[in-house]
């Protein structure tokens, strides 16, 4: 039944208020996406990990070493907190390359695949999303470094698209980031940072 109040209960005659159903509500989406787990795996099974968080942006950065780090036209990724993300097996099999510049490439050392590795001194995750077995729904797609295209390549089509990278500011929106670090993770600035540290040449 329905008072001005609120919902009744039939059965407590325990009064709800529009603004206590809609709490209910958004506490059980929270537990559901807190509950949701996505796995993956590289290529011959050895390393899997799992993201305990909805992935709803991801990300094409164009970058040269992205290109050659995937061997591909684009790096196609996302970011999540490290507290989201968790090795199920296998971390002892990654192997890490990392240039004078400080860019890091972390691999399965049995296939080679790239595999998630912690974006600098940040609290944040690099999920290649190649590498994911379970199926994720993106709403919301970003374009990096699309002067840095190959010629090639169309870029795919995205809700934005950035010359260069994204504030930190900016990522930190977009992927649900908070901001931990140690150290002076950006280095002088952030474009120097991004240019020596993880996404851009």
């Amino acid at each position: 039944s329905f008072s001005k109040s609120g919902w009744i209960s039939c059965q407590s005659g325990e009064v709800f208020t529009h603004r206590n159903r809609l709490r209910a509500i958004t506490r059980l989406l929270k537990g559901i996406a807190h509950t949701m787990k996505i796995f993956g795996s590289c290529l011959c099974g050895a390393v899997q990990f799992q993201v305990t968080c909805t992935i709803d942006t991801i990300y094409h950065c164009h970058c040269g070493l992205c290109r050659k780090q995937t061997g591909s036209g684009f790096n196609a990724a996302s970011l999540v907190e490290q507290s989201h993300f968790s090795w199920l097996q296998g971390d002892q099999q990654i192997r890490q390359y990392q240039k004078a510049s400080g860019f890091r490439s972390a691999f399965c050392r049995v296939c080679g695949s790239c595999v998630p590795n912690q974006v600098n001194q940040t609290s944040w995750m690099w999920i290649p999303l190649g590498l994911l077995d379970s199926e994720i729904t993106p709403i919301q797609r970003l374009n990096f470094c699309v002067n840095s295209k190959a010629a090639w390549v169309e870029s795919p089509s995205a809700d934005k698209h950035y010359s260069e990278l994204p504030s930190s500011t900016e990522l930190k929106a977009y992927f649900k980031l908070d901001w931990f670090a140690s150290g002076n993770a950006w280095g002088n600035s952030e474009k120097c940072a991004y240019s020596s540290c993880w996404l851009c040449p």
